[in-house]
């Protein structure tokens, strides 16, 4: 029992000895960062973040924010739609085991050729659809047509009748009369109303009294 807690105190002794060597060749990194456009410096969301070297990747959340585990020295490129590709290759000494990046992405435009969508299926089809095109109507046809007589007149043949108008038109009749009632419709009695309420008239009238025409 004794040598096998001695054997096995050598044999965590060793491991720890060669974890540690490796660490100190190979240390583990945490790359954590932000992708952002260039031109506006908003968030670019869901961007493919792969290490080249190592083979592995992550994709950035919506706020464009990611996290890899990656070692000194490896290449991580940056892809998103509608983006150019970007590469940076982290320092070959980190002084720390997390390192801190903002990544730019600068847009890409892509041109495409452009596509003409056509109803016709032929050439043929083509010179037939024009041949037999009906031009359409100026203004003054138009005006012509719309200003006929026989359209106007069935136009207002096919006018529903208005309850607002009726109601006015009813209202207006029975004030005319209630106005003049009692009173002489003749022409004399229609000429004095029409110079009381002749602004020309009362203009006259009141001149004539200025200058003293209405004594004589």
């Amino acid at each position: 029992m004794k040598y096998f807690f001695i054997a096995f105190g050598f044999f965590v002794l060793s491991f720890s000895a060669m974890a540690q060597e490796q660490g100190e060749d190979d240390p583990l990194l945490q790359l954590s960062g932000a992708v952002l456009t260039g031109d506006s410096l908003r968030p670019v969301p869901y961007t493919h973040v792969v290490n080249i070297t190592q083979g592995t990747g992550t994709i950035s959340n919506f706020q464009g924010y990611f996290s890899i585990v990656v070692e000194a020295n490896d290449t991580i490129l940056f892809s998103n739609i509608g983006y150019r590709n970007s590469v940076y290759i982290l320092p070959d000494s980190l002084p720390d085991t997390y390192y801190t990046l903002i990544q730019m992405l600068e847009p890409d435009t892509i041109f495409l050729p452009e596509v003409v969508v056509l109803p016709w299926r032929t050439v043929e089809q083509f010179k037939q659809a024009v041949i037999n095109v009906q031009l359409p109507e100026d203004d003054l046809q138009r005006a012509r047509r719309n200003l006929a007589l026989l359209t106007l007149k069935e136009m207002a043949m096919n006018i529903e009748d208005d309850p607002g108008l009726s109601s006015d038109l009813a209202i207006r009749n029975q004030q005319s009369y209630l106005y003049n009632a009692g009173m002489y419709t003749g022409s004399g009695q229609q000429a004095v109303v029409g110079a009381l309420s002749n602004p020309f008239a009362w203009a006259k009238f009141i001149q004539a009294w200025k200058n003293g025409e209405l004594g004589k």
